[in-house]
């Protein structure tokens, strides 16, 4: 008799992980972002994504031939998010002109999860078109991350949220 359920439990074992592979192995196509930044409210959070390999004066211009644009949700609250070329991810450092790490930043202004979703589309000049151009690398990725309230004191900007001109001094 315990062989029996023995044999059930490895069937079922197996064919969990077969569906496993087959539908998780067939979906992870599109590898998500890296996430830097502490996730508190008025934080900036980087997203950066591994991309087609480019140089600041390739014939297919990064700066223009690209258009990154990341969707950012968190209930109602949407806001679309231009990204850029960052060569090697440390030009700052490193000066380098190719790479293939592309990014966003973004200040979340509400606490709870937000939901990301990256469009990177190529074409000629697509960064300065309203056309769609074509789909690219990581288009389409997805994810999310929990935003907490901000720890700093209230002689940070962080602790106060976003500057905002009132028409007065």
């Amino acid at each position: 008799m315990k062989t029996d359920q023995t044999k059930a439990f490895i069937v079922r074992c197996a064919t969990f992980a077969i569906l496993s592979l087959t539908f998780f192995g067939s979906t992870d196509t599109i590898k998500a972002a890296t996430l830097d930044g502490e996730l508190r409210k008025w934080h900036r959070v980087a997203l950066t994504f591994d991309g087609p390999m480019a140089c600041e004066d390739d014939e297919v211009n990064p700066f223009l031939d690209y258009r990154l644009t990341v969707t950012f949700t968190n209930g109602a609250e949407t806001y679309e998010v231009p990204g850029f070329f960052a060569a090697d991810g440390e030009a700052a450092q490193t000066s380098a002109s190719c790479g293939d790490k592309w990014r966003v930043y973004f200040t979340p202004d509400k606490v709870g999860t937000w939901n990301w979703t990256a469009e990177f589309r190529s074409g000629s000049n697509i960064a300065v078109s309203t056309l769609a151009g074509g789909s690219a690398s990581f288009d389409g990725a997805t994810g999310s991350f929990d935003v907490t309230y901000s720890n700093k004191p209230a002689t940070d900007f962080r602790a106060k949220g976003r500057l905002t001109y009132k028409n007065r001094r």
